[in-house]
């Protein structure tokens, strides 16, 4: 298949899984701070931060949203899913699997709610990671 191939699916997954462990710890720490209270840092502070690390180079941000469709385009041609044919279906069928997690910047007043969203959204995907890995160490065996 074009979209990938399996040593770097291997690395997609491992990355994947790197990455939500690290954006958890970042929004417990936010989390954390903010319902401190004897905290002292300012809830606008934590918004700045974490809206900056969210931005990046715009021509950077361009090329990776074009690589993602790309590569989502290629993986669902050469598993079945004819995207020239289910366009609609398939968009839908994405709406329901990422649901928003934030619409804009953070702010005082939505960066809880959002970064609890975050958690859960992120959470469900590694929830299921979790139980496929259970499941297949269960049909092949652990050794």
């Amino acid at each position: 298949a074009r979209w990938i191939n399996k040593n770097k699916l291997d690395k997609i997954v491992a990355s994947a899984r790197t990455n939500y462990e690290f954006k958890h710890r970042i929004h417990d720490a936010a989390l954390a701070e903010l319902s401190d209270p004897n905290s002292e840092v300012d809830k606008q502070e934590i918004c700045d931060l974490l809206n900056k690390a969210m931005k990046g180079d715009p021509e950077v941000m361009a090329e990776r949203t074009t690589e993602v469709g790309k590569w989502i385009g290629d993986y669902l041609q050469d598993n079945g899913y004819a995207p020239h044919v289910n366009s609609l279906l398939i968009k839908q069928m994405i709406l329901t699997a990422m649901p928003p997690i934030n619409q804009g910047d953070l702010t005082p007043e939505n960066i809880e709610p959002s970064l609890l969203r975050s958690r859960y959204v992120l959470g469900r995907y590694a929830n299921h990671e979790e139980k496929r890995l259970t499941l297949f160490q269960g049909i092949l065996g652990k050794g």
